[in-house]
């Protein structure tokens, strides 16, 4: 049994398909992933802030 030509490029075109496919699951993860790291920094640097924000206050109305 052999192939035509055309098969060949079918395989050849369904293999590069599914392995664009595995790359852009594997970066939508990652991407995924860091947006989930960037949102907790933003969490603990605002909370980070707000307690700056009350001592600064408690030290001028101490003043």
């Amino acid at each position: 049994m052999t192939l035509s030509g055309l098969s060949i490029v079918v395989i050849i075109v369904i293999v590069l398909a599914a392995f664009a496919m595995g790359w852009a699951f594997q970066t939508a993860n990652r991407l995924d992933r860091l947006n989930v790291r960037v949102d907790l920094a933003r969490q603990a640097l605002e909370s980070a802030l707000a307690r700056r924000a009350v001592v600064v206050r408690a030290i001028a109305a101490g003043m």
